[in-house]
Formats: C-alpha cells, sequence, structure tokens
C-alpha cells in the first residue's frame, strides 16, 4: 500500500495523473519564460551597444524587437500560471516556441556567426559566456517544444476520457 506522501504530490495529487502533468508543465514553462520576458524588457531599456544594433533577421532596431518579444514572453507566461485556460496556454506556448525554432533556422539560414543576442544585456550582466547562453536557449526552445507536444498529448487524452 503506497503512502499519501507517495501519492500525493505537493498536495496536487498523483504524479501520474495527466492533468497534473500538463499544469507542471505550463508552470514550469511559464517559470522559465517569465524571467526572460521580464529581463528582454529590462534589457532593451538600457544602452548596452547590443539593444542599439538591428536584428539580422527582421532589420529593425533590436530594441524594439527585444521588447515586443519580452512583452509577449510575459504574457505567455502569465498564460502559463493562469490554469483556467489549458487549452489556449498550449496553444500560445506551442506558438511561440515554434517562432523561436523558425528565428534560430533563419539566423542559421542567413549565416549568422555570432550568439542570438535575444537576452540583450542580461548574459553579460550574469557573466555568462555568450556561447554558453546560446546553448541554454537553445535547451530552452527543445524543452518547450518536446514539453508542448508531450503536453497537448497529455491533454488530447484529458479531453477524450472527460468525453467518454
Amino acid at each position: 500500500m503506497q503512502t499519501r506522501a507517495a501519492t500525493d504530490w505537493a498536495g496536487w495529487g498523483n504524479f501520474t495523473d495527466r492533468r497534473l502533468r500538463v499544469r507542471c508543465f505550463l508552470f514550469s514553462a511559464g517559470a522559465v519564460l517569465l524571467p526572460l520576458g521580464i529581463a528582454k524588457t529590462l534589457s532593451a531599456f538600457g544602452n548596452a551597444p547590443v539593444v542599439l544594433a538591428r536584428d539580422p533577421i527582421f532589420d529593425i532596431p533590436l530594441r524594439e524587437l527585444m521588447l515586443l518579444a519580452g512583452g509577449v514572453e510575459i504574457g505567455v507566461a502569465s498564460m502559463c500560471f493562469c490554469g483556467r485556460a489549458r487549452n489556449v496556454s498550449l496553444a500560445l506556448l506551442a506558438m511561440l516556441a515554434f517562432a523561436f525554432l523558425i528565428y534560430r533556422v533563419g539566423l542559421f539560414a542567413i549565416g549568422f556567426s555570432g550568439s542570438c543576442p535575444c537576452l540583450g544585456s542580461l548574459a553579460d550582466a550574469l557573466h555568462i559566456p555568450p556561447r554558453k547562453a546560446d546553448s541554454l536557449l537553445k535547451g530552452i526552445i527543445g524543452y518547450l517544444l518536446l514539453g508542448t507536444y508531450f503536453a497537448n498529448r497529455w491533454n488530447e487524452q484529458i479531453s477524450n476520457d472527460d468525453n467518454a
């Protein structure tokens, strides 16, 4: 016989429950996106040389792109924390992760050799080498893409169970 501690995770229920897995993923995605969105937004207001440059893909000032991306990330993170709109949160998260992937593919396609300027001056402030920050961001994109795939599958199974 299992104890309550083995079946009840932080008072949320059994972790084999699909709803709990989706909730945990959405919470973790929000916890990743919120600080990144805040960092982008704050970096956009700074005077670091990186924010004064033009974006290699969209050819707009990086400051404007960082404000837009930071605002979208904060909005999606807020939706992830909301909890009630699970389908909307997963859809927004999937679109954002796919947009990040397309942006990275675009950087590769044009032969961009530097690290992604997405973090602005945050990586410098945290003393993270650009290559490591770039690798970390690629890992986050992978996490969001794989996570949204599996969370959508679990969510689909939840809907099928509810309709059965």
